[in-house]
């Protein structure tokens, strides 16, 4: 087992059976990501991906959330907007790679909400399973932000321009039955049954032979006319823009006062 940090996000994994499960323990943080944190996690799902015990890979939030995305007060903090996009870029880069690099199948089980940069790890994973009151939220237009984690390149390819650019510009957010309908999720279930739902789905797949999910993933990366890495870095280089901008700001901190 990996024991929890004690700055930032917790992260445990623990393998049982050749499935492994990391879990986002900060449930009174809602799970949120504070800086470095999604390179923390990019280690631990690179590390236990490739721990040969393991056949399928589980990540998981405890408490109601899965993850309230990055703490904003922790990136509004970083003033050079250079900065900021090197950072963003880098985190967001290193666990993309961890999701691409990762020789076993890799299964999102959305517990609760997946906010912000939350929403955008779920949808990295190659399968995701919904507790039946679980959301995606896209709350970032409403801070005058842009998506970031990759969103304007999965979401787009994957639900089509119109339906992503309603629900990115409204800042609105997807119900688990509506990621099922728009072909995000694989299924959703009650929420007592989530994890036991993923264990079942990841043995089915662990049964598998090894190698298979991740040529399947590698051959259907291929047909995307834009890649992933160019679209993080533009996605970062607009954020740090967007940070900077008064209103923005206005708009965090109004955020950060209701919390």
């Amino acid at each position: 087992m990996v024991e929890p940090q004690f700055e930032g996000v917790g992260i445990v994994s623990d393998v049982i059976d050749g499935i492994a499960i990391i879990r986002l323990t900060s449930p009174e943080t809602a799970n949120a990501l504070d800086p470095g944190d999604m390179t923390r996690l990019a280690a631990t799902i690179d590390a236990v991906s490739h721990d040969p015990r393991v056949r399928a890979l589980i990540l998981t939030g405890s408490g109601r959330h899965f993850c309230a995305g990055a703490s904003l007060n922790g990136l509004a903090g970083t003033k050079d907007r250079h900065d900021l996009a090197k950072a963003v870029g880098n985190d967001v880069r290193a666990l993309q790679a961890a999701f691409d690099a990762s020789p076993v199948v890799t299964i999102a089980a959305v517990n609760g909400a997946a906010a912000g940069a939350g929403a955008g790890i779920a949808l990295m994973a190659d399968i995701m399973l919904m507790a039946a009151r679980s959301r995606l939220i896209f709350p970032f237009a409403q801070l005058g932000l842009v998506p970031d984690t990759g969103i304007t390149f999965n979401l787009p390819h994957r639900i089509g321009a119109g339906r992503a650019k309603d629900v990115l510009m409204t800042g609105g957010s997807l119900s688990a039955e509506q990621c099922v309908e728009y072909g995000l999720a694989s299924a959703s279930h009650d929420d007592d049954m989530l994890l036991d739902e993923a264990r079942n789905l990841a043995i089915r797949l662990a049964g598998m032979p090894d190698g298979t999910h991740a040529a399947i993933r590698n051959l259907i990366a291929r047909t995307a006319s834009v890649s992933m890495k160019a679209t993080i870095e533009a996605e970062a280089e607009a954020q740090a823009i967007r940070f900077s901008a008064p209103e923005t700001q206005q708009a965090i901190n109004a955020l950060a006062a209701k919390i």
